[in-house]
């Protein structure tokens, strides 16, 4: 729990979750609000919720493939360091900083594709509701 701490204290971990936030998933959530909300014909209401629906599933698709990606990594961290434990090197020095750092990348990776699907879930609710309006 004090590494997740560290992680969220980090500069370029904020950085770049503002920049996710505002710019990338905050520029489709408002025009699927705001565009959702101007259409009055149902019919190019619904050809613009699909739309907008299929460009979400693939991002969420994406998403959920980044977290088997992370998985593999962790994989292959925890490998190293038992590796290096077979070896006996671990005791005689400490891990060496790449292992770490890799730690923290992924879980910086993992934590912006919890946020990106959070809001791509909630672009698809905003999409289905007003499909039902």
């Amino acid at each position: 729990m004090i590494a997740l701490g560290k992680l969220f204290r980090t500069t370029a971990f904020k950085l770049s979750l503002v920049y996710l936030v505002i710019f990338a998933i905050g520029a489709l959530l408002a025009m699927a609000y705001f565009s959702l909300n101007l259409i009055e014909n149902y019919d190019q209401r619904a050809v613009l919720a699909l739309l907008i629906m299929a460009y979400a599933g693939t991002r969420i698709v994406s998403a959920i493939r980044s977290f088997q990606f992370h998985g593999k990594i962790e994989q292959l961290e925890s490998d190293f360091k038992r590796v290096l434990g077979a070896i006996d090197e671990i005791k005689s020095r400490p891990v060496p900083a790449i292992v770490t750092q890799v730690g923290t990348l992924r879980r910086h990776g993992e934590m912006k594709a919890y946020l990106d699907l959070f809001f791509l879930s909630v672009i698809v609710i905003i999409c289905i509701t007003k499909l039902y309006r």
